[in-house]
């Protein structure tokens, strides 16, 4: 058993337990990771983050760039994937179930959370409790759904791909955009951010496996 099947990820007010020896529903584990990344933001901005002029703030490191636009852009990719879930085509797949359809790039700017903290706060508890819901806490959609994600390149391009593949994505995208949004938090505004928000879950998997190498040396000399 490796470190991480043995151990937690801890987070700033959240973890991630490593489901039991055989568990094999990959959605249920990315709705986990999901999750944890929404609720970093909520308590993110809890705690941290609590500012109109805060998340306001013109970058001069990332210009351009607010944190509140990395937050908007963010919820953005969530909400659209789960948009996809309300609204899926009429199409079905070979299986007769519904093909999903994902559009990332019909996003919304400008809007109140960008600039305000309780709409921007409120718009995460929102995506947590829509997550949540709509998935059945990720029991109630198959990994292999098939997703038809349309991207504009400027043309229109249709791709072929899955629920768990999408929801994936979007958590990588989220730890992106959490590492730029560190940037201007600690070095422009002085923030003190949690050291876990913005790195990528492998990386929090190699820091666990590490530190259980170096737990097992010390044991080893004494």
């Amino acid at each position: 058993m490796t470190a991480f099947e043995s151990s937690t990820i801890n987070t700033s007010n959240s973890h991630i337990s490593t489901p039991p020896e055989g568990y094999s529903d990959s959605s249920r584990a990315l709705y986990q990771v999901a999750q944890i990344l929404l609720q970093q933001v909520v308590d993110l901005l809890n705690t941290t983050i609590t500012k109109d002029c805060e998340l306001s703030h013109p970058s001069t490191l990332i210009p351009g760039s607010t944190i509140g636009k990395h937050l908007r852009h963010v919820n953005d990719h969530f909400r659209l994937l789960l948009d996809s879930l309300r609204s899926s085509s009429s199409s079905s797949t070979s299986g007769g179930e519904q093909l999903l359809e994902c559009n990332y790039d019909i996003r919304t700017r400008n809007i109140a959370s960008e600039t305000s903290h309780a709409a921007s706060l409120e718009s995460f508890r929102h995506l947590l409790r829509r997550l949540e819901r709509e998935t059945g806490e990720g029991r109630n959609v198959r990994p292999e759904r098939k997703v038809r994600l349309e991207a504009v390149t400027p043309v229109r391009v249709l791709l072929d791909s899955s629920w768990a593949r999408e929801l994936w994505f979007s958590c990588l995208h989220a730890t992106h955009h959490f590492a730029l949004l560190r940037v201007v938090a600690v070095g422009e505004l002085g923030l003190d951010i949690p050291k876990e928000f913005g790195v990528a879950p492998s990386t929090l998997v190699s820091r666990i496996e590490r530190e259980e190498r170096e737990r097992e040396r010390e044991r080893e000399k004494l």
